[in-house]
């Protein structure tokens, strides 16, 4: 008995090391189950993952802008790369009674990368700039430098992908003065941990935005910051700029900047200076890519519905009072999109246990509540100003989906995931701060209590993955 006492407390210790800080414990469980989720998850298993190879691919050979043929936005690629998808996506996606088969790891490993025999491919993520795909695009190099089947460099791709993102979240929580363990659980929701462990683009956009979230919350609350620096306005600014040149409705995020006291700028004058700076680097960047992707490229619209922007504008225009009604419509696919936030996985076809999708939300929702720190003050000011940047930008993103990817004139707008609210989810749970219930959360339990409870999240999830496709 005193021998399994004795074998138990280094494990206990270990685990209690594990739990003393959010930034580490988020390291750890980020970088095993972003592995094992990448293991997991088949090939091309994650939605849009094919477009996101494509267009890694077609950064890694030096092309900024997509090309355009017959009426068609995409690239000329390996003939390879369309096989290896069309292997894959043929018959397992949209289908959760059909699993993967070995014969599509045995054709796909063994077909050669080719690079020379080309063709046109469209492809949706025509649209994005290259920024997003820096971090996948660096396996894919290595990749295609010693020659590798399609497979492998999508492996390779996943790869880097997990690691930059993971690490740039990592640095997120370790700035952040307050709220750590928010930070925490939301970089570690198993939709989280499956966007870094894919090649999908999103997985940068949501660690930039968390990182200059974190830095931008430091500056405002760490009272050990008297100062903001050339440096720390250049910083937000280009995080600001990739931000933007991700995804252009997130392009709000850094006015966040006009959240930090005016007195750490020195004077008034100097404060609006940089905001100014912020805000106008950030919109140039987006304009100047819209602008370039609707002269050369096109705006990419659902091809398999009547959708149209320009049509979809004319007729909110038309009709303005119809939003009124087409957003009370959208209230009713609110179930779908916190699932989706939480965990919906492989092409929106593998759900999760209930109990990890039921008691997420509220584990979050009572973290935010009681978590409070004396050093991290969210004055009501600032609340109205997180509010409303975090409304808009949830405007944005819904009216985004209205115009590309519903019908004209629909009544309704179900084609919001609810990933794409990750990169502004910070700022909503910012808005349940209070200093009425609070107790401390650096308590060694219930530190014990959320690691334990991202651990059952995570492995729920990963034994869901692995039930569905196999």
């Amino acid at each position: 008995m005193q021998g399994q006492l004795e074998q138990k407390q280094p494990f206990r210790r270990s685990f209690q090391q594990l739990c003393a800080q959010p930034a580490r414990a988020f390291l750890w469980l980020g970088l095993v189950f972003g592995v094992l989720f990448l293991l997991a998850l088949p090939p091309f298993q994650v939605p849009d993952e094919p477009a996101h190879l494509y267009r890694g691919y077609q950064v890694t050979a030096g092309t900024i802008i997509a090309e355009r043929h017959n009426a068609q936005a995409g690239g000329w690629l390996p003939r390879s790369l369309l096989e290896t998808v069309n292997i894959w996506t043929s018959r397992v996606p949209f289908r959760p009674a059909e699993k993967v088969q070995w014969e599509q790891f045995t054709a796909t490993a063994t077909l050669p990368l080719n690079r020379d025999d080309r063709t046109f491919i469209p492809f949706m993520s025509s649209a994005y700039s290259p920024i997003p795909y820096l971090p996948q695009s660096l396996g894919i190099a290595i990749g295609k430098l010693f020659n590798l089947p399609p497979v492998f460099i999508l492996y390779l791709g996943r790869f880097t992908n997990l690691i930059a993102t993971t690490l740039i979240t990592y640095l997120s929580i370790k700035i952040i003065p307050g709220y750590k363990w928010i930070f925490f659980l939301l970089a570690l929701t198993p939709m989280a941990v499956n966007q870094r462990s894919s090649l999908s683009a999103d997985a940068l956009l949501n660690s930039v935005a968390f990182l200059l979230i974190a830095i931008i919350m430091n500056f405002v609350c760490n009272p050990k910051v008297k100062s903001i620096s050339n440096r720390d306005i250049a910083l937000m600014t280009v995080l600001g700029v990739v931000l933007s040149l991700s995804k252009q409705v997130y392009f709000l995020i850094p006015l966040l900047c006009f959240l930090i006291p005016q007195e750490k700028f020195g004077s008034r004058k100097r404060y609006w200076l940089a905001g100014a700076i912020v805000a106008l680097c950030t919109t140039l960047a987006w304009a100047i890519w819209s602008n370039i992707m609707k002269s050369q490229v096109g705006v990419p619209v659902n091809p398999l519905v009547d959708a149209s922007v320009e049509r979809q504008i004319q007729f909110l225009l038309e009709n303005p009072f119809t939003i009124f009604s087409t957003a009370w419509n959208t209230l009713d696919t609110l179930g779908i999109a916190i699932e989706s936030f939480i965990g919906l996985l492989g092409w929106l076809d593998t759900q999760l246990p209930a109990l990890v999708i039921i008691t997420y939300p509220y584990v979050l929702v009572l973290t935010a509540l009681v978590s409070q720190q004396p050093e991290f003050v969210i004055s009501p000011r600032n609340k109205w100003k997180i509010f409303a940047i975090w409304a808009v930008t949830v405007f944005l993103v819904y009216l985004s989906q209205y115009l590309i990817w519903m019908p004209v004139g629909a009544s309704v707008v179900d084609a919001v995931q609810g990933r794409y609210l990750i990169p502004i989810a910070p700022l909503f749970f910012f808005l349940f701060y209070n200093q009425r219930w609070s107790f401390r959360l650096a308590d060694a339990q219930r530190r014990s209590w959320l690691v334990g409870y991202s651990l059952f999240a995570l492995t729920a999830s990963l034994i869901a993955i692995i039930d569905r496709f196999y």
